[in-house]
């Protein structure tokens, strides 16, 4: 019996995430193992350093930005008191 190209069924994409998944080269295999080495094999202390490092930049920024604040406060303070004393002056002389 001879087969046409109606009776070969196509292939079908499958419905299961598992077998569409790309297939992973082995870079990248290497790159995991590498970071699964790295994370195992290196100390506490270094994650704890950047951890500290971290929070200081932090600190930091969040002090500067207090004093950023602070500084235009008292500008405009400023202004607002020599507004006041020359508006004040001139009243008391007329």
């Amino acid at each position: 019996m001879k087969r046409t190209i109606d009776d070969v069924e196509e292939p079908q994409a499958s419905t299961t995430p598992q077998q569409n998944a790309p297939v992973r080269s082995s870079m990248d295999n290497i790159q995991t193992q590498q970071y699964l080495m790295r994370s195992l094999t290196e100390p506490v202390y270094y994650q704890r350093q950047a951890y500290a490092a971290h929070a200081r930049r932090m600190y930091l920024q969040f002090g500067v930005g207090i004093i950023f604040l602070i500084t235009i406060a008292v500008s405009v303070l400023c202004v607002f008191v020599f507004v006041f004393c020359v508006r004040f002056k001139f009243t008391s002389n007329t």
